[in-house]
Order: C-alpha cells, then structure tokens, then sequence
C-alpha cells in the first residue's frame, strides 16, 4: 500500500509507536529492512500466519480450547479460564503481527465478554477464537453475526434468560448502546425492548453450544428505528435476528462507531469529525469491512502528522518495554508475571467489569499511584528480573561502556537502542544526577554493571517513551 510519507526513519518511529506495541533499534530496523509499505501490508493481510502463533499455543494449550471439544474434557476450570489471555499477552508481546493484535484487542474490547468467569468450559476461549480473530481483518457484519450466534456472549448478557416469553432485554440494549449505533443514534427505550423482542430464542443450549429455540422466540409486532417486522412467527425468528443484525451492521451510525473506534485506538482521544466521517463512508462502500477502513486510516494525513499526540495505557506501556529491550527468547513464565502485574494496573487483558470494555482514551487512566507502579516496573524489567525475558544480547552489551566513553554518550546509545530517539536534556541530567556524575565525565569502569539498569530505567520513565 502507499502512504503520504516517505520512507524515513521518523516515519517507522512514529507507525511502530502508534500502530503496534514496541519500539526501539530491533523494532525499527525490522520495518526499515522490509520498506514501510512492505511492514504494513503484511501486517494488514488477513493470510500473514505469525511465526510465534504456534509458541504462544505451546505454552498456554488450553487457549484454543473449543466448546465441550475432548481437549475440556476434565480439564481444570483454572487451566482453561486464564489461557486466552495468557496467550493474548503473550502476542501482543513477543508476536509478529503488531497492527492485527491491536486491532483484535480493540473488537475484543467492543463485542466485550470478560474472561475469566465462570460461564462455560472452552466458551470464553472460543469466543474469541470463533468470534474475534477470524474476523478483525474482515467485514464487521460478520463478527457482529458471529457474536450473536455464541453461547458465551448469549450467556454473558444474558439473553439466555429470555424464556417464556418473559424477556432479558440486556442484550438487546447493549447492541444497539455499544456494539452497534450507539447512544447518540436516536433509539428509543421502545427500540430497545423490540431489539430483546426480536434475539429472543438465542441462547445458550443445555450442551453448552449455540442454540435458537423457537419456543423462547416472542413474536408480535416490532419495530427498531427504521426496522420493521410483523415477526409473525416463532419459526422465522432466527432469520428475522439476522436481518436484524444485517440492518445494524449497515446502518450510517454503526459505520461511525466502528470508525469513530478505530480512529481513536489510531490516530487521537478525539479523532477530527471529518475523519470518522472518511471513514464511515469507506466503511459502508466496502461492506463494513475493517480492513478497508484501516488502510484508509494509514493513508491519511491525520495518522502521519499526529505523532506523540497519545499516552500509554497500562498495557501498551508494559509490552513496549519489553519489546524496546529486544528479548532473544521468549518466555512463559515472564509472560505469567507480566498478567499479574498488569491486573495490579488495572489492566489485565480481557478482565474489565463492565460491559464496555476498557476505555481507550489517556483521561481514564490518570493516575499518580499508577504512574509510581509503572516506574517501579521499568526497574524490574531492566533490571532485578531481567532473567525472566531474557534481554538481547545487543541490548546486554549496550550496558558496557566503550573506552573513554563520557557518560552522556552512553546513556545517549543506550537510549537510542531502547526507544529508537537520542536523550533529551532531561534524561542526560537525570542521569549524571542519579550518581552525582560531572558534565562530560567519563563511565567510570564499575558504572555500567552497577547502575546500568537504574539509568535505562530512565528512558521508560520518559515522556518520550510514555507518548504515542
């Protein structure tokens, strides 16, 4: 594909930083050996199979546990419970497909189902593998379709308790509220009753798998914005659930929340009108397909010229550490303790209360209790359990000082290795500080073993580590 930019080194910073989850001299100079177009179009093509995909499932087996397969049988509700977000981390961490994993966890985070909780053998996990994935490069209509018709999600907002014609009307309002089009799309406390009235009879079946029971179907009469129906029978009501979903999946306010999200996982908090407005459009001329609308969004200006202007999350913080220190091998047990520390930040994958998701906007994270954990986690990553990612060798020998080196150019090189941008002032200043170091000293000789990891801890405390 082409963007408006050229080829530069900037420009790879900026796409590594916005687009995908690390940063630094491996990251960059991967795309930089492949050409900018190359990355991206690799990276937004649905065939791409990511070579670490078979270490992930390797470690966490359980993740690709389907409904009431052989593999559940027996299996410990403990083991098959946390293996989907295990091996979610463990992608987005060590993983090849940046830009399709940060898309998954966006749809993950808008068709949202907390996992974790106790709603079925192998249902969480094989809602995001039946549901998510497929379809994150694909048409929006059929994840929406697909969401609809998954016992987990049935379960979750509990359309299975519509019976006897005593509705649930949960998951008729979440639908049109937060996965379709949205509150500010003029649907009516009445549209959202006729919504329930109409998914009524999904559900989750007594042998744990999807099912539509006529008997559990209300007909009569509906109406949901400018969809109508006379639902005349309880036969016809899955047929009539579909067209249904078709309808809001191709309604001009779906179009916008599904822009409107990508746009801000994207570009900015608050993407420019216009924008989402491109990108609804190019959604709805190409069948609501995500992937169109992506490509759009790497076209545009308002992507390349936006640089710095988002913060962080939790997550995105953890993992671009990890990455920025190049580990020469993945491991298990370092993707085990980085779930543990981010559900102490609040942002454990796939672990949020409502059914919301977790937001995706800097404001909702401010915190200064927070902010300390994040700095305290940058010292043990370079640091004390560094044994646990195991560094890359070139990231090891940044930390010894060549002959003479002063002090400033060595935290410069360190810095330029780890977040792919040379020290500012305040980083070079916080540096000498730290151990009282002269302006244009040279390392002392015992310097780089002994507080290395304090320094490098620096650059991830940064602002410029910290925007996107």
């Amino acid at each position: 594909m082409s963007v408006p930019v050229a080829d530069s080194p900037e420009a790879r910073h900026h796409l590594l930083k916005r687009a995908g989850y690390g940063i630094g001299a491996i990251a960059e100079r991967e795309v930089e050996q492949m050409g900018l177009d190359a990355w991206l179009t690799q990276q937004l093509d649905p065939a791409y199979v990511d070579p670490f995909e078979a270490t992930a499932l390797s470690w966490f087996p359980f993740a690709k546990v389907e409904i009431n397969s052989a593999e559940a049988a027996g299996v410990d509700r403990n083991e098959t419970y946390p293996a989907y977000i295990n091996a979610t981390l463990a992608r987005q961490i060590y993983g090849k497909r940046q830009i399709y994993e940060n898309v998954v966890d966006v749809f993950e985070n808008h068709l949202y189902c907390i996992r974790g909780t106790d709603l079925g053998v192998g249902q969480g996990n094989d809602y995001g593998n039946a549901v998510i994935r497929p379809h994150a490069l694909g048409r929006f209509r059929d994840m929406l379709l697909a969401s609809a018709r998954h016992p987990y999600m049935m379960k979750y907002l509990n359309n299975t308790d519509s019976v006897d014609g005593e509705i649930n009307e949960n998951y008729g309002r979440e639908l049109l509220e937060l996965h379709t089009v949205g509150v500010g799309s003029g649907y009516s406390e009445d549209d959202v009753k006729a919504s329930a009235k109409i998914l009524s009879g999904r559900r989750a079946g007594s042998d744990g798998l999807f099912a539509y029971e006529p008997k559990h179907h209300v007909t009569g009469a509906v109406r949901v914005m400018d969809f109508a129906s006379d639902n005349a029978t309880t036969e016809g009501g899955m047929a009539l659930g579909d067209e249904f979903l078709n309808y809001l999946a191709t309604h001009p306010a779906t179009a916008r929340t599904v822009a409107r999200k990508l746009a801000v996982r994207f570009v900015s908090d608050y993407p420019d009108p216009a924008l989402v407005e491109r990108l609804a459009q190019t959604y709805l001329d190409n069948d609501t397909d995500i992937r169109a609308v992506l490509v759009e969004i790497f076209r545009s200006d308002d992507f390349w010229h936006t640089a710095g202007s988002k913060i962080r999350r939790p997550l995105e913080d953890v993992v671009g550490t990890i990455r920025a220190i190049g580990a020469d091998s993945a491991k298990r047990d370092g993707t085990l303790e980085m779930v543990g520390f981010l559900g102490l930040l609040g942002h454990r994958p796939l672990s949020w209360g409502p059914p919301n998701g977790y937001p995706d906007v800097w404001s909702a994270w401010m915190s200064a209790s927070q902010l300390v954990q994040r700095w305290n986690e940058h010292f043990r990553l370079v640091g004390s359990h560094r044994e646990h990612l195991l560094p890359s060798s070139e990231f090891t020998a940044i930390f010894t000082p060549a002959p003479g080196q002063t002090v400033d150019a060595w935290v410069d090189a360190m810095c330029r290795f780890a977040i792919g941008e040379p020290a500012n002032q305040q980083i070079l200043d916080a540096a000498r500080v730290l151990h009282q170091l002269p302006v244009g000293s040279t390392v002392p000789a015992d310097l780089s073993g002994r507080v290395g990891p304090e320094i490098t801890a620096l650059f991830f405390h940064s602002v410029q580590f910290s925007v996107r």
